[in-house]
């Protein structure tokens, strides 16, 4: 199940000068960037990182993923302004990407998510640079081995035995982490900044974004989280879920996101596995 997790956060706004751009090496992408851009790698950054500069107004996101398709951008870009024409469908760097302009009370941005490997980069462009100019200068170029590892990767884990007893790691071409027992699957994802962005914000908007194929059922609390219940139709097909999200218990701004489908109509399983599941620490065991 597709989740939302780009979420466009708007720089304070100052004088600006895009002037001469040029060659910003990032972990395992490239593109031009106005001269005053210096990015400094910092430890685990090829899985996700944020790079940021108010004049003029760039920001650089990337995490392990799947693309914002053109149904998704609009609500993926509300919390930062107003939609300026419609998401379209376009390549970057011989990519597929997602771009759309977007308007706020000071400011016009671009705003283009970009399949590089197992992440998507997003570049939020704001005037006065030349966006075509920038997007034309992207290149990616993934990492094997760091790609390697990300498919590894498990961002989960239970504290109970008895409750993962069963469930087994499927495999996802989208990027995302995905586990089965049989009868339910669920789905999850990284969301950076939650801490920052709100829970009750970002929650609202994946939500939303399932529009009508989401029928609730009313909610229940289970370890300080809020659980959505409801019924989803995905192809045809009507089945229990159930929604929940959370900040990460290392200390950190950053969360996890995670739907649960059934093949039947009983939530009380997908409650009672999204009670227990926690973030992952150094030292859990790995999933086979």
């Amino acid at each position: 199940m597709r989740f939302l997790l780009g979420v466009v956060i708007v720089l304070g706004c100052g004088k600006r000068d895009a002037g001469d751009l040029h060659r910003v090496e990032f972990p395992g992408f490239s593109l031009d960037l106005p001269a005053s851009a210096r990015y400094t790698q910092a430890p685990d950054a090829y899985r996700a990182g944020v790079f940021e500069m108010p004049t003029p107004l760039v920001r650089v996101s990337w995490h392990d993923g799947q693309l914002t398709t053109v149904g998704e951008m609009p609500t993926v870009v509300a919390a930062a302004g107003t939609p300026d024409g419609p998401a379209r469908s376009i390549k970057v760097g011989g990519g597929e990407a997602t771009r759309i302009e977007i308007k706020t009370s000071t400011d016009r941005w671009s705003v283009t998510d970009i399949q590089c490997g197992r992440r998507t980069i997003m570049l939020s462009l704001g005037t006065p640079l030349d966006v075509d100019k920038v997007l034309s200068s992207f290149n990616c170029h993934p990492d094997a081995g760091s790609e390697a590892k990300l498919s590894e990767r498990a961002p989960i884990a239970f504290d109970d035995p008895a409750i993962r007893t069963g469930w087994r790691r499927k495999p996802s071409d989208a990027g995302s982490f995905v586990i089965s027992n049989g009868t339910l699957e669920a789905d999850f994802g990284e969301i950076r900044e939650l801490a920052t962005l709100g829970v009750e914000v970002v929650r609202k908007q994946i939500i939303d974004a399932y529009g009508s194929s989401w029928v609730s059922k009313g909610s229940e609390t289970r370890g300080g989280r809020t659980i959505d219940l409801g019924m989803v139709t995905k192809d045809g097909a009507t089945t229990a879920a159930a929604f929940t999200l959370w900040v990460c218990e290392s200390g950190g701004k950053d969360g996890m996101a995670v739907i649960v489908t059934s093949t039947g109509t009983d939530h009380a399983p997908a409650v009672e596995m999204l009670g227990a599941v926690r973030c992952a620490k150094p030292g859990d065991p790995p999933w086979q």
